[in-house]
């Protein structure tokens, strides 16, 4: 699989708050109240940051397009008890809630 946006992925933070500053994080955050067991489908959520407060809390599927990016998120989400994946969703599955 190409990765168009690996080369973003060690700055990928930097230039967030560059362009964003903690707007994006908040965007991402704003609709996370009472998703304590729920199974979620986050598509596009970038190196994981914004959810790295889960810790365990929650399970389902987190899709990045870029591996080295998804490298983050791995790192990033470890024990959030969510499965990362790199690639498109293949839209299959059942979720309480999609971001």
């Amino acid at each position: 699989m190409s990765d168009a946006y690996g080369f973003l992925a060690p700055f990928y933070q930097i230039i967030s708050r560059l362009v964003f500053g903690g707007d994006l994080i908040y965007a991402n955050q704003a609709f996370l109240e009472g998703v304590e067991g729920k199974k979620l489908l986050i598509i596009g959520g970038g190196d994981g940051e914004a959810y790295r407060d889960f810790e365990g809390n929650v399970e389902g599927e987190y899709w990045e397009l870029s591996p080295r990016i998804t490298q983050l998120a791995k790192r990033n989400l470890k024990a959030s008890g969510l499965k990362i994946q790199t690639g498109s969703w293949p839209s299959t599955g059942k979720f309480d809630r999609a971001y």
